[in-house]
């Protein structure tokens, strides 16, 4: 089950600048998964400021971390491209 919590978008705000500001620099592509918990805003491009976006909170991390053969831990992402 996902869960959600409520984000108050800033004027001039876009969907990746929401991602960003709520899960952190390298998950813009959650915007999707914004974008569809939120439908009725699926022509705003830039959001006046002021509307409630929600933002989807229980996602399972793309990344995971394990144990090189070398003694370090590295994070490696669980993306696969569409191509």
């Amino acid at each position: 089950m996902i869960a959600y919590r409520e984000v108050v978008a800033v004027s001039g705000e876009t969907w990746d600048k929401i991602a960003y500001r709520t899960y952190g620099d390298g998950y813009e592509f959650m915007m999707d998964d914004i974008l569809a918990a939120n439908r009725q805003y699926s022509r705003v491009l830039a959001f006046d400021g002021g509307e409630i976006v929600y933002v989807p909170t229980s996602q399972e991390s793309p990344y995971i971390s394990i144990q090189s053969g070398y003694g370090e831990q590295v994070t490696v992402s669980l993306i696969s491209s569409p191509w």
